[in-house]
């Protein structure tokens, strides 16, 4: 019997996935203007 991972996990998954990457790329940008504010 082999085990196949539902369709509906795969899709939570990814976008979990996209949220996280979103919320790095965000977070990068706003290192980056504070970075630039305060010099």
């Amino acid at each position: 019997m082999t085990w196949r991972i539902p369709e509906s996990m795969t899709k939570l998954l990814a976008v979990i996935i996209f949220i996280f990457h979103v919320y790095n790329l965000f977070f990068m940008f706003f290192l980056i203007s504070s970075s630039f504010l305060l010099v």
